[in-house]
């Protein structure tokens, strides 16, 4: 069993925009301090006090807690309905919003990762430029 990693009280995180269905969506993710991953996701967008509203929310609570127990978001994302861009085309859109939720989790992962390894091969220049004087 995946026991669930505890937030600190206080943690990074970052809002966007999405858009789904037509409609704009504001979702917040809060990445744990410790190691950067994102582990926590809040979302509005609906009318407020509409089902909408409370399936939004929900959605996102069930998707934090999926993250906190050590559940990748690629994963969740290769679980979850696509639907094509075109008819005949290949499955590549979410289907709802949760899928939705969880392809921007997946893009602010790939980015992090992205900019961590630039750093990382920049600290290597530079440990290897000094080195070599």
């Amino acid at each position: 069993m995946s026991y669930r990693q505890r937030l600190p009280n206080r943690r990074p995180a970052l809002t966007e925009r999405i858009e789904f269905a037509g409609r704009p969506y504001w979702i917040s993710v809060g990445f744990d301090p410790r190691c950067g991953a994102v582990r926590e996701v809040f979302a509005a967008g609906a009318q407020l006090g509409s089902d909408s509203d409370a399936l939004i929310a929900d959605a996102a609570v069930v998707l934090s807690l999926a993250l906190q127990h050590g559940i990748s978001a690629q994963a969740l994302q290769l679980s979850l309905a696509r639907v094509p861009h075109v008819i005949d085309g290949p499955a590549v859109l979410p289907a709802s919003i949760l899928g939705a939720l969880i392809d921007l989790v997946v893009t602010i992962e790939r980015g992090a990762a992205e900019r961590g390894a630039a750093e990382r091969g920049a600290a290597e220049r530079g440990a290897i430029e000094r080195g070599a004087r």
